[in-house]
């Protein structure tokens, strides 16, 4: 059995409460007419002035029919938020060598029922992933869950990697995806992101859990 502590290093607690509050001022600045540029502009300030050495790749703000992708090799645009929007905010600051990765959808004013229905789906796949995680399972195992749970609820995994989540801590997927392939049973700090979309609407969640041999899962 592999040994892991019973609870997340402090180092890491503390790289994703700088995520989260990264995420929170930065949800704030989300207005019709913020560009995707000029929103990750904002994000690196404000994630610098919180205690981030540095995105440890680089954030991803998503506006409209950009949060159908969410890939550092797809740089974010000069495509300017309407009214109505989904959007989408993927922050990943270094903090002492640790590793924080945070993802929260929200819309552009009120949005329309499809994008709600979009953005809820996806957090409630997220959620039911989280409820479904136990110490030691497969990577592949818990790919299936949330396989299962996006056809339940009729969207697509958009995600580029074919993934709902990886391995982190001091290293980005050291113990590899949570994919199809991948069989390392799942102990450590783990993300849990599915992004999913329906009819030219993404949305994506994410929250690192903390999985350790005869404990309970929780969210970091």
């Amino acid at each position: 059995m592999v040994s892991v502590a019973a609870g997340p290093a402090l180092g890491l607690r503390t790289a994703q409460d700088v995520a989260r509050r990264i995420a929170a001022e930065a949800s704030a600045l989300l207005r019709p007419g913020l560009t995707e540029v000029d929103w990750q502009r904002e994000v690196d300030q404000i994630a610098a002035r919180l205690g981030s050495s540095g995105q440890w790749t680089p954030a991803t703000t998503r506006v409209g029919i950009g949060t159908m992708v969410a890939h550092p090799d797809f740089p974010m645009q000069n495509r300017a938020a309407v009214d109505g929007d989904p959007a989408f905010l993927d922050v990943t600051p270094t903090v002492d060598g640790w590793l924080g990765d945070y993802c929260v959808s929200l819309t552009v004013g009120d949005g329309d029922a499809e994008t709600l229905a979009v953005i809820e789906d996806c957090r409630w796949i997220q959620r039911q992933m989280i409820s479904s995680a136990r110490p030691g399972m497969p990577a592949r195992e818990m790919y299936a869950v949330g396989d299962d749970l996006a056809r339940r609820r009729g969207v697509k995994l958009l995600d580029l990697l074919d993934n709902f989540g990886h391995s982190i801590g001091k290293q980005f997927a050291a113990d590899g995806f949570i994919d199809a392939d991948n069989d390392t049973p799942m102990f450590g700090a783990w993300t849990i992101e599915p992004h999913v979309g329906r009819r030219a609407r993404g949305a994506k969640f994410e929250e690192i859990i903390w999985l350790a041999a005869g404990q309970p899962v929780v969210v970091v």
